[in-house]
């Protein structure tokens, strides 16, 4: 893939570009969500880091309902609800095998 040398492009030409590279990253990230609400199923059991990033505190859950884009599920213990985006869902060891 031959790729343009963007030191010689306008600052119109790099904007389109610019437009170009990011709507394509949105779309592999929509796909990326689709594929994965394709293998869920409500009842399933999931786990997911909450907000705070590789250090954040693993929850585990049950998957109540699944939207477009968003899991909603039951946390295992308290039953909070929580809304996770695709990506960030998990399936537990036992689930993965029943895939």
């Amino acid at each position: 893939m031959k790729l343009p040398d963007i030191s010689k492009l306008r600052d119109d030409e790099l904007r389109v570009l610019n437009e170009k590279i990011v709507e394509r990253l949105r779309q592999n990230g929509r796909d990326k969500a689709a594929e994965i609400l394709r293998t869920l199923r409500v009842g399933r059991t999931i786990f997911f880091r909450g907000k705070g990033g590789p250090f954040a505190e693993i929850h585990g859950a049950v998957i109540t309902k699944i939207n477009s884009t968003s899991v909603t599920c039951e946390e295992i213990g308290n039953g909070r609800t929580w809304r996770v985006h695709p990506t960030l869902v998990r399936l537990t060891e036992q689930e993965a095998k029943e895939s």
